[in-house]
């Protein structure tokens, strides 16, 4: 893309449509939106966020339009709100919609889009349950997948203009030795081996198959498991209650943690030997996790359902992969690579540099570059 500085009226305009992008930090789609503008220095971005937050570059404006950061899902409200600023008179060409594939956002998207012409890009922060009638929710010119996996899925399904381009996570150095020890020594971990899960209590049987493996596990090996696991409503809340139950009876509660809000992730990350994340279905979350790239940028090797799109990440060596929701298989691959350091330490640096090769941020602003570059030189 020609370098023209953002804030030049020559520069490109995209507004990114989303949820609030405003701390916390705990969700994937807002972290994804404002991780690209901040490392697109030469596109204008307009984000969609809550009263008081400002952005620290230049080419990052804030549009409050939102009350509150909200929930897990968007409110009638904020689907109001953003309906009303997609009506409102502006000139930016491109319009940037970072949603989960949905009837009601769909909607809106489209009566935005009758009434005002914009070139349209849609990020797919999370595939749907089914792709049978995917097609029917696709409007945008140009269809982001986060995975090959959901981009071949995506195209058997009729779905036209579809591109993948895998997210990012910005550059950081790893956890510090001295904040990892401190860390550890805040939850009580001493110099034990960690296992964490960072995912889901629902829409799959992880968590259970993450809970059979600690048993097995910690009745073996004087370890810690950490369940880092938001409750997003009642169903997470019963399974949570479910798993510590089994944990008691088979006597090592005591050694595994349960954290349901975590506000230093990346401390968690980097005090962990392993990560792991046996769900067979990611509905709900990322096709690539953002917490499973940031584990890798903090050398975490990590353990995987073996199939698409968490596969992909296997295609390097930075980890293993197991069968899906697999409690005994987790549990053993689990002991192996607690056995052999010297194979996590060849992983952890393998991880690094696969972080930095294949799924920076400054990688991902590229290509998001060069997408938007194309729309504005199309015709409409």
């Amino acid at each position: 893309m020609r370098r023209v500085a953002a804030t030049s009226p020559a520069a490109p305009g995209v507004l990114m449509v989303s949820k609030p992008v405003a701390p916390p930090w705990n969700d994937s789609g807002k972290k994804l939106a404002h991780d690209l503008a901040a490392h697109c220095p030469e596109i204008n971005f307009r984000l969609l966020t809550t009263r008081g937050t400002t952005f620290p570059r230049d080419n990052m404006v804030a549009e409050a339009i939102y009350g509150a950061p909200g929930h897990y899902q968007p409110s009638l409200l904020q689907n109001a709100r953003v309906l009303l600023r997609l009506l409102r008179p502006d000139r930016v060409p491109i319009y940037h919609f970072f949603f989960a594939p949905n009837p009601r956002s769909s909607m809106i998207a489209r009566l935005a889009l009758r009434l005002k012409r914009r070139r349209t890009v849609h990020t797919l922060c999370s595939r749907p349950l089914s792709f049978d009638e995917v097609a029917d929710l696709m409007f945008a010119e140009r269809v982001v997948a986060l995975s090959a996996h959901t981009r071949a899925a995506l195209q058997a399904a009729g779905v036209s203009g579809v591109v993948h381009i895998p997210p990012g996570i910005p550059e950081a150095p790893p956890t510090s030795e001295a904040t990892r020890q401190a860390r550890r020594e805040q939850l009580g971990l001493g110099n034990r081996p960690v296992v964490l899960y960072a995912g889901d209590y629902e829409f799959s049987g992880a968590a259970r198959a993450v809970a059979e493996a600690a048993a097995r596990v910690l009745n073996k090996h004087d370890a810690r498991f950490i369940f880092a696991c938001r409750n997003k409503q009642e169903t997470s809340r019963n399974i949570k209650r479910h798993i510590q139950t089994e944990l008691r009876a088979a006597g090592v509660a005591e050694r595994v943690l349960f954290l349901d809000e975590c506000d230093d992730m990346p401390s968690l990350l980097g005090l962990a030997d392993l990560h792991v994340q046996p769900a067979g279905c990611l509905y709900a979350k990322m096709d690539l996790p953002l917490v499973l790239l940031e584990s890798l940028r903090e050398g975490v090797p990590l353990v995987l359902a073996n199939v698409p799109p968490l596969s992909e990440l296997l295609e390097d060596d930075i980890g293993r992969g197991i069968p899906p929701e697999d409690g005994e298989a987790l549990a053993a691959t689990i002991e192996s690579l607690l056995a052999v350091p010297e194979e996590r330490h060849r992983m952890s640096a393998n991880c690094r540099a696969v972080a930095g090769r294949r799924y920076g941020a400054r990688r991902m602003a590229r290509d998001y570059a060069a997408l938007y570059e194309d729309l504005l030189r199309e015709q409409p």
